[in-house]
């Protein structure tokens, strides 16, 4: 599974990510190019995201990814009004 990483949240979630996917995240991207790095043997840990806000970041991951460099209309990406200060935080915390 080295095309794949292990997502787990501060509250215990694990979700399993396309590598090119979760390097979106600069934060992800940086854990990965460290080297020596226990997490870079495809699982990380990320404290300061709840798994509710981590699923919806993946799901910006692969918005983006798919997005990128596409000419024409983009859809936009929605963002529960409930959720949206909470994702703004999380996306900081991960750099995207």
């Amino acid at each position: 599974m080295e095309d794949k990483l292990t997502l787990i949240s501060s509250d215990g979630f694990e979700f399993i990510v396309d590598k090119n996917a979760a390097q979106v995240s600069g934060t992800i991207r940086t854990i990965l190019q460290s080297e020596g790095f226990a997490e870079s043997k495809g699982v990380i840990t990320l404290s300061g995201i709840t798994g509710e806000m981590l699923e919806l970041a993946i799901k910006y991951f692969y918005y983006k990814l798919k997005w990128t460099n596409v000419s024409g209309e983009v859809p936009r990406f929605h963002i529960p009004p409930k959720d949206g200060l909470n994702l703004m935080m999380a996306a900081h915390y991960l750099q995207c």
